[in-house]
């Protein structure tokens, strides 16, 4: 699949049109991540009750944490043993799914103590697809475009985050005020669907490099402990997955 041609300068990679597909839908991903996030926390502040709203901001967070952790620790096994363009569909249309029902959740205006339950599990659910979805979009980009070129493929997605994040940012005020809580979640179910349309025109095919028929549970157990013997036997993998994390959870606590 590495048909791209070597180029020197920085944008190199965006001659290969598998790695744009895959970049415009890691830009539209990088939005959406925070504009839901925002919406919410927002929504969670205006209908819970005056005592404990404050605690259940809090748990937004925590089930993200918590799903992201236990999905994320076998996100990266799937992305090696199962094709990984499949991997991406099926993450994000279970993405979708999970959007539309806190969507209906946020018009139907259900707010009570089963529709909190409803909203936080859909929430943990999403955070696990979504620690899904990333490993699976970062490994697919060395099989996109040649050695030379994977630094810079990385860096161009980089970019796209740093710059889709604060746009997100600062326009949910404004979605919000035009459409609601619920319109502007519903409206970030368009954005999983460009995803789908963006991976689905991807030519891009993977030929397993296991044996995928007879994967089990036990065998993703057995991956993310050899992957965690391994960061700690690297101390710079190690020290690389602990500084993501101080990062994302300083981020968390930012906002």
């Amino acid at each position: 699949m590495k048909t791209t041609k070597s180029r020197p300068h920085a944008l190199a990679p965006l001659y290969n049109r598998d790695f744009r597909f895959l970049f415009f839908g890691f830009a539209v991903g990088q939005m959406l991540g925070p504009m839901q996030f925002l919406t919410q926390i927002f929504w969670v502040q205006e209908n819970a009750p005056e005592d404990i709203w404050l605690i259940l901001v809090a748990l937004i967070g925590a089930s993200r944490g918590v799903g992201s952790l236990t999905f994320g620790l076998y996100g990266g096994a799937l992305a090696d043993r199962f094709d990984r363009r499949k991997l991406l569909l099926f993450s994000q249309f279970f993405l979708l799914l999970s959007t539309l029902a806190i969507a209906a959740l946020m018009l139907l205006d259900v707010t009570g103590t089963g529709g909190f339950i409803a909203f936080f599990g859909i929430t943990f659910l999403s955070a696990g697809f979504q620690s899904i979805d990333a490993p699976t979009r970062l490994a697919i980009v060395p099989d996109l475009l040649n050695h030379d070129q994977v630094a810079a493929g990385l860096s161009l997605n980089q970019v796209a985050g740093q710059l889709s994040m604060p746009l997100a940012l600062l326009s949910i005020g404004l979605i919000i005020d035009v459409i609601g809580f619920g319109g502007a979640y519903l409206l970030s179910a368009i954005g999983h669907v460009i995803i789908i349309i963006s991976v689905a025109l991807m030519t891009y095919r993977m030929v397993p490099r296991k044996q995928t028929n007879s994967y089990t549970f036990k065998q993703s157990i057995e991956d993310v402990r050899f992957g965690l013997k391994y960061a700690r036997s690297h101390s710079v993998v190690l020290w690389v997955i602990l500084l993501l994390v101080t990062m994302m959870g300083l981020s968390l606590i930012h906002i």
